[in-house]
């Protein structure tokens, strides 16, 4: 029992439970925490476990594919850096592409054979593509000899390569026109050529990309015969007419084995595959090579501005234009060809056997024998021939015996011809003697006669040209320039001529005299040094250059050349001769003439004395005179050294001969340079020119001369850009170096003659150029010859021509000017003269009634040609000949028989029939 008023003692609880029941959380707690630490590391390994099983699966998959992709690429091979297919020779058939290339090897032959012609500019198509990179670096084209060496300038100490700048963007592939030069070799070693492009880098030392090609040379009468068509399966054919290829003959007149020839073949014909651009070459100068081109259906716009005005050159300087109607006409109206057509097309026309009558009646020739092929030219009743009305040009004449079918223009030295009638129809191409008509009327060559003597076919010309050998170069092209083409003059009295140095290793070129047999019965002569003075010996190096006394506009007084034929670069022409002997009449060291040390020494001595001592009276300080004295004497013989340098020639100094030669109603000229650079210091000269319409070459040394083998030869090379530069022309101490020149330029306007024979002529100088001396040489239809003259013609004036009578060609005003007659007299001389050059335009190219030509000198010089280091003394002589007017061409002559009737032709395939339909 406990008591209220006694005091409470503490009492104390033991905790038995409440300790029991925390320390069973608290294990409990720990148990957990235990078990789940145990647990998550067999949960996460587990996982890890798994997720690494799953990662180990895609691993093997990725490894699998990386595996296959190493194979790929080690399978693959890098790209080349370069790809340079073959060169491709303008005009060309061959398209130009960039195959495939699995095995990345390098291309090392072209798929097609090219033909080039010796002395004659080419060009050539060049294809380049950068694989890897963008590239900066430049094409350089040259032929090579067997070193890989350029070959050098025939009859100089040079070598001559070529080069324009190449950019390449990584991965694009450019096209790039290419120039070269062939250098005449002599008949062995000009058979063939082989020609090298080099990719070099500008600011690197990598190794050039390198291709070659070899092309085989045509002979002297082979040139192109270039197809322009829309189709041009329907032209395939064309080789198979014997005035393009005379299959197993040989040409009445050859020389040579037959197997040193490929006998009987006119023309290589080109029939390229047009799409977006043409195959020709754009340098108005490259195309020498071709004669004629057909146009059939062409879009002219795939011809660049380059080329049209190449084209317009090439025309008016002979090249003949074949025109097929009538979808043609259609597409050239309001074209760069437009205003020259012979005709515009007018409504269509249904082409019968009444409208083919005249053709067939004078073309059909009548075979003594049966023909595989229709004897004339049959339309069937029901298919008449879609042809086109033409509306002729006043300029134009219609082609006689043909039906107005036919209408040809001449312009300048060249026509254009155009059909009514599409020359890709069947009933035309299937005529016995479609070669005939094309031979003469589309072609215009010479009237033929076949003959199978020893069952060998033989071609000789007939008619008006039976005396003219059957591969005569002047009768398969019409194209010729004066400065190249023209022969030398004979003289009026025969002199002992100069006979020519033959070179065993190097055959100069030479021009052949002909008999009627069509035999080479003499080798023109050729000046044994063009650095000497020729004064007295030039004119007894000409020859007569027609055979059997041939007058016909073809001839005229050309020659041709043993390798080249026509067209090509000549430094041995008549015109070039002619030029270098009025250069080397002018050139030399003289001693300066008593009236110039008279004059220079009475200059300085009025000086000296009387205006040196008036000039200080006047001021009140005669004293000074005295002072002064010394100072007029150092200054009076610095200016007498330099006028003597001028005087005698010890300075720079450069003189030139020109030619200008240009037709009537065209606005441009070709102009022929050559340059004589006298310097009293070793020198090295670069040439630039304005337009690229330009070339030039160092000026042969003489006929005979050749390349010491112990003589390195200098390297010169010439630049294709927007400019033209001829750069490295090195001429020695105390010497002259001699440049040929030549340039298309462009007039101010266009030389004109308007009137007719009862109002009178006019002359219009439409150029920019002071015409001196100027006389106008006319042949009336019944060959008298009548000359006019003036002293000078303004440029872009007009005169009035009266006419006088003449014995011959000559204007007799010239007889009385040093510049234009070796018979004037001259009180220096020194002076040049352009007496041979007149004497050459007047009466060596031969005047044909109808023909009128103007022929004068000018000192203006002339644009577009810059030469560094320049020179203190600098003179320009240009002889300026204009063809105001042309003769009329001849009738064209029929063959006298079929060359079916001496060895058939082969049956016409189904296939070829079907093409034709």
């Amino acid at each position: 029992m406990r008591l209220l008023d006694s005091p409470a003692e503490p009492t104390y609880i033991a905790p038995t439970q409440h300790a029991s029941a925390a320390t069973a959380r608290q294990q409990a707690l720990l148990v957990w925490l235990l078990v789940t630490l145990l647990l998550l590391p067999l949960a996460g390994c587990q996982g890890c476990w798994s997720s690494t099983a799953s990662n180990k699966k895609l691993t093997e998959e990725e490894e699998q594919a990386e595996n296959e992709k190493k194979k790929k690429k080690l399978a693959e091979k890098p790209k080349l850096d370069f790809e340079i297919p073959p060169t491709i020779i303008l005009p060309n058939e061959s398209g130009q592409e960039l195959d495939e290339n699995p095995d990345n090897t390098k291309p090392n032959s072209p798929k097609v054979v090219f033909f080039t012609k010796p002395g004659h500019w080419i060009a050539g198509a060049q294809l380049a593509k950068a694989n890897n990179f963008d590239f900066q670096g430049e094409l350089r084209s040259f032929p090579m000899d067997q070193a890989e060496q350029p070959l050098d300038v025939e009859h100089t100490d040079f070598r001559l390569s070529i080069s324009r700048p190449a950019s390449l963007p990584k991965g694009q592939q450019k096209r790039f026109e290419t120039m070269f030069y062939l250098p005449k070799r002599g008949n062995l070693l000009s058979k063939s050529y082989s020609l090298r492009t080099e990719l070099r880098a500008t600011r690197t030392s990598r190794l050039p990309e390198i291709v070659n090609v070899a092309g085989n040379s045509m002979l002297e009468h082979e040139y192109y015969l270039v197809v322009l068509a829309k189709n041009n399966s329907a032209y395939v054919d064309l080789t198979k007419l014997d005035s393009v290829q005379l299959h197993g003959s040989e040409l009445s007149g050859s020389i040579g084995s037959l197997e040193d020839r490929r006998v009987g073949k006119f023309y290589q014909v080109v029939l390229p595959r047009v799409d977006k651009s043409v195959p020709l070459p754009s340098h108005p100068l490259a195309w020498t090579m071709i004669s004629y081109i057909i146009w059939d259906d062409l879009d002219p716009t795939v011809l660049t501005g380059e080329q049209q005005a190449a084209l317009l050159d090439w025309l008016h300087w002979g090249g003949q234009l074949i025109i097929s109607g009538p979808n043609s006409l259609d597409r050239l109206k309001q074209t760069f060809l437009a205003p020259y057509l012979p005709a515009e097309s007018g409504t269509a026309l249904e082409i019968d056997n009444d409208k083919l009558q005249e053709i067939n009646e004078h073309w059909s020739v009548e075979a003594k024998m049966p023909l595989k092929k229709p004897a004339t030219m049959q339309v069937p009743p029901d298919k008449p021939l879609v042809g086109v009305q033409l509306v002729k040009h006043a300029e134009a004449e219609w082609l006689p015996n043909t039906g107005r079918l036919v209408l040809e223009r001449r312009l300048g030295q060249g026509r254009i011809v155009v059909t009514a009638f599409p020359l890709s129809a069947f009933p035309f191409r299937y005529w016995a003697s479609r070669d005939n008509f094309f031979n003469a009327c589309l072609l215009r060559r010479p009237a033929r006669s076949f003959s199978n003597p020893n069952d060998e076919l033989i071609m000789r010309w007939s008619g008006k040209m039976a005396a003219a050998r059957a591969d005569d170069p002047r009768l398969a092209t019409t194209l010729r320039y004066f400065s190249r083409d023209i022969g030398r003059w004979q003289a009026p009295k025969s002199e002992e001529r100069v006979r020519p140095f033959q070179s065993p290793a190097v055959a100069p070129p030479v021009s052949t005299d002909i008999d009627p047999t069509g035999l080479i019965t003499e080798q023109s002569p050729r000046l044994e040094d063009l650095n000497r003075t020729v004064r007295d010996t030039w004119s007894s190096t000409a020859i007569s250059s027609a055979p059997g006394g041939i007058v016909d506009y073809r001839f005229a007084g050309y020659q041709t050349d043993q390798l080249s034929g026509v067209g090509g670069w000549n430094d041995f022409s008549g015109a070039a001769e002619a030029s270098v002997a009025a250069l080397n009449d002018a050139s030399g060291i003289k001693i300066p003439r008593s009236e110039f040390v008279v004059k220079t020494l009475a200059v300085y001595l009025f000086v000296l004395v009387p205006l040196n001592w008036f000039f200080f009276w006047m001021i009140g300080r005669v004293e000074y005179a005295w002072v002064a004295a010394p100072i007029i004497s150092v200054i009076g013989a610095v200016s007498v050294v330099r006028l003597a340098q001028l005087d005698i020639g010890f300075a720079r100094s450069r003189t030139e001969i020109a030619l200008l030669e240009s037709h009537a109603g065209y606005p441009r000229a070709h102009v022929t340079r050559f340059t004589a650079l006298y310097t009293s210091l070793s020198t090295s000269y670069d040439l630039r020119f304005d337009d690229p319409a330009a070339l030039a070459l160092p000026l042969a040394l003489s006929a005979d001369h050749q390349r010491r083998l112990t003589r390195t030869a200098s390297d010169v090379a010439l630049t294709q850009n927007e400019t033209i530069e001829l750069s490295d022309v090195y001429v020695n101490s105390n010497s002259t170096g001699k440049v040929h020149v030549e340039q298309m330029i462009s007039l101010d306007g266009t030389f004109e003659v308007t009137g007719d024979e009862d109002k009178g002529w006019q002359l219009e100088n439409g150029s920019q150029f002071l015409l001196r001396h100027a006389g106008i040489l006319r042949a009336r239809e019944d060959g008298e010859i009548e000359a006019a003259y003036f002293p000078d013609v303004q440029p872009g004036a007009t005169v009035r021509l009266n006419f006088s009578k003449q014995k011959e060609p000559w204007v007799p005003q010239w007889n009385n000017s040093a510049m234009m007659s070796s018979t004037a007299p001259t009180d220096d001389e020194n002076r040049v003269r352009l007496h041979r050059l007149s004497e050459l335009a007047a009466r060596q190219l031969k005047l044909l009634p109808g023909d009128m030509r103007l022929i004068a000198w000018t000192d203006d010089s002339i644009p577009g040609l810059q030469i560094r280091p320049s020179s203190a003394q600098s003179s320009t002589f240009t002889l300026v000949l204009v063809h105001l007017k042309r003769a009329a061409l001849p009738e064209p002559e029929p063959d006298t028989n079929l060359r079916v009737e001496v060895r058939q032709d082969e049956v016409l395939s189904e296939d070829e029939k079907e093409v034709g339909q």
